[in-house]
């Protein structure tokens, strides 16, 4: 069926929002025509349910996972890999939006069908793993690090599959003796997690700068700075190397550690070396300091968020329509942030100071609450973006973005 595959096409190279209206589409034609095609059907919500996943659409996903999970024992398919692989997506939609006691039994149910089949092994360890967030997440630590356990038992080292479950469970097993109070213990697991993704860079660059980024951390809590400095160093070669998007969060933690370990230089030179980010560096360092302190005013043009509905003030005569265009980088960023924390939500305010020429020269940003990640990655886009010259010369913009899930 053409609607299918064009659906599938789109949901492979992630443009979710068109493979939806193509799923959709699909459904009504079936519908209108009295087809009796429950494969065709089962394929179609199944496109649908993933695309709205990745919209972050959780009880539209959810809805569609479980139109699928009904047409499958028809089909033969509710007890094989089929239906396995629907249940750990309909999860998913449970624990993306934080309704994890939600997610623990289609998990189950799901790791239950793969130990009959049974499934490769990579493939069962990805279940106990996505069992075991939630697990740690309603707040039994012992049953998930047993889980845990049970994952990478089971799970052979080496391969990119492999390994990333590896670096998962470990990065996990770690928060869990972290959020015990257990920094000592976090440290083992942290570094498990760091050495499975480094053997497949550049692909799993991203997961060693994470799993790095929480050994720093770690080391910071219990005052290790000068191996805090090596780690964060360590990061940064990888962060460049891959050309990572998180290369300005590593390095500004770098800076940090620079100052803490009396080596003030250092953090200086680092600025100078990433000149195309310095600016940002030197506001995310303060705000790093002092997260609490109120934002100063600023004079000129005051722009909302998308959504919003006051008006721009006239100095700059496009601030609207570049605001408006800011809007699917500051949700790409928001996303982002929502995979690492599924309950992540509150508000950045960004001061945007404009230059006679429309170009931003500084953005800074004030916030509680949202991860450094995410505000790094809305002021990358903010400082790309041109203005119209402002009327009169210079001026700033005060931009407040709310970051909420999408209803």
């Amino acid at each position: 069926m053409e609607f299918r595959n064009h659906a599938r096409n789109l949901l492979n190279i992630k443009v979710w929002d068109k493979a939806a209206e193509e799923a959709e589409a699909g459904l009504r034609l079936l519908e209108v025509s009295k087809m009796n095609r429950p494969e065709v059907e089962a394929d179609l919500w199944e496109i649908l349910g993933q695309a709205r996943l990745e919209e972050l659409r959780y009880a539209e996903a959810r809805a569609a996972f479980n139109r699928q999970l009904s047409l499958l024992p028809a089909l033969g398919e509710d007890s094989s890999e089929v239906g396995a692989t629907c249940l750990q997506r309909l999860a998913a939609g449970f624990s993306r939006e934080g309704r994890f006691s939600e997610a623990k039994e289609p998990l189950a149910r799901a790791l239950a069908i793969r130990r009959r089949l049974p499934s490769p092994p990579s493939v069962v360890g990805d279940t106990l793993v996505e069992l075991a967030n939630v697990t740690w997440r309603v707040g039994d630590n012992r049953e998930a690090q047993r889980l845990i356990s049970e994952a990478m038992a089971m799970t052979p080292s080496g391969s990119e599959a492999g390994d990333k479950i590896i670096f998962r469970a470990q990065v996990m097993l770690g928060d869990s003796f972290a959020s015990e109070g257990n920094p000592n213990g976090a440290l083992a697991p942290y570094a498990v997690a760091a050495a499975a993704a480094g053997r497949h860079e550049p692909t799993l660059s991203a997961d060693e700068i994470t799993a790095l980024m929480r050994i720093a951390t770690t080391q910071s809590q219990l005052t290790r700075v000068h191996e805090e400095v090596e780690t964060l160093e360590r990061a940064t070669a990888i962060a460049e190397r891959a050309k990572d998007l998180g290369l300005v969060d590593v390095v500004v933690a770098l800076a940090v550690a620079y100052r803490q370990s009396g080596n003030p230089e250092r953090a200086e030179a680092l600025y100078e070396r990433y000149q195309v980010s310095k600016r940002k560096l030197h506001v995310r360092e303060r705000r790093f300091e002092d997260d609490a302190e109120e934002p100063a005013e600023h004079r000129g043009t005051s722009a909302e968020a998308p959504g919003h509905s006051k008006p721009l003030e006239p100095q700059v005569a496009n601030a609207a329509m570049t605001v408006a265009a800011m809007r699917p980088g500051f949700r790409a960023c928001y996303q982002a942030g929502l995979r690492e924390n599924q309950e992540l939500r509150g508000g950045v305010s960004l001061s945007i100071h404009v230059e006679q020429s429309g170009t931003v020269e500084t953005v800074s940003a004030h916030t509680i609450g949202i991860p450094l990640g995410v505000v790094d990655c809305m002021l990358l886009r903010v400082g790309a973006a041109h203005f119209d010259a402002p009327v009169g010369g210079s001026t700033s913009i005060l931009l407040p973005v709310r970051l909420v899930p999408r209803p």
